[in-house]
């Protein structure tokens, strides 16, 4: 005994080279370009609502599982980017005293207070947006990257410059 749909017929051709009155006949299922393009429109739909939910059944399980394990290469680049700004602020607060010779040690010792507290500041945020987003932690090239934007040699990318500055 044969099934109500036995029989596919499937038109590709545009304009459609089967009669639609095929369809009629017992058994028989048409399907033009039409009703092909429809499918893959709901197959579409269908996918974007699966990914969707994985995006979400994710998410809720990365938040549930709490912060993944800082990559040691991020964890050193932040380290370093604490030392480089240190080391500018030791340079810049040099050049200011050797600039101000008259400055006494009691002022000397707030300008270096004040000026090593905004250092710190500044690189406070990024420091901790470092260490705490996920997609900088998850990226392989995150240390790389990062080193390019603040322009520093953190042992993730060849110190290649010339006294320009350019790369070579």
């Amino acid at each position: 005994e044969e099934s109500p749909a036995s029989r596919l017929l499937i038109d590709i051709a545009v304009p459609p080279d089967i009669d639609p009155r095929v369809s009629e006949l017992p058994g028989v299922v048409l399907a033009d370009m039409e009703d092909l393009r429809e499918q893959a429109h709901q197959n579409e739909a269908q996918r974007a609502q699966a990914i969707k939910l994985a995006e979400e059944i994710t998410g809720e399980e990365l938040e549930r599982l709490g912060p993944w394990p800082l990559p040691f290469h991020i964890d050193r680049f932040a380290s370093h980017l604490g030392e480089l700004a240190d080391q500018i602020c030791q340079g810049e607060i040099e050049r200011l005293f050797a600039s101000l010779p008259e400055l006494t040690e009691p002022q000397k010792a707030v300008i270096k207070s004040q000026m090593e507290r905004l250092a710190e500041r500044m690189i406070l945020a990024p420091r901790r947006n470092m260490r705490t987003h996920r997609a900088i932690r998850s990226c392989p090239n995150a240390a790389r990257c990062l080193a390019e934007l603040f322009a520093t040699d953190c042992g993730s990318r060849a110190a290649n410059t010339n006294p320009h500055g350019n790369r070579k």
